[in-house]
């Protein structure tokens, strides 16, 4: 079994959020259940994508998507090791 990757959590965690109509006398009340949505960890691959695509014209990056993609989750899991070093 390989271990798992240090995600840093959900990026934008949510709570539980209601919903309760201008009109109470519906008595409708709908809950909308806790949500993860994407991890830390690919937020900030996202990010660091960003910058990859923004400065990778013509160089070994843009012509690579895989190679760009790995660069980004490399440079994603140094930004997760250095926020946890900090705490």
């Amino acid at each position: 079994m390989s271990e798992r990757i240090k995600d840093g959590g959900p990026a934008f965690p949510a709570t539980n959020y209601y919903i309760i109509p201008k009109d109470l006398e519906d008595r409708h009340v709908a809950a909308l259940g806790k949500t993860q949505g994407m991890t830390l960890r690919d937020y900030f691959a996202a990010k660091a994508m960003q910058g990859v695509i923004a400065q990778a014209c013509g160089t070994a990056l843009g012509s690579d998507p895989k190679y760009a993609a790995d660069y980004a989750y490399a440079a994603a899991d140094a930004m997760l090791a250095a926020r946890e070093a900090k705490s």
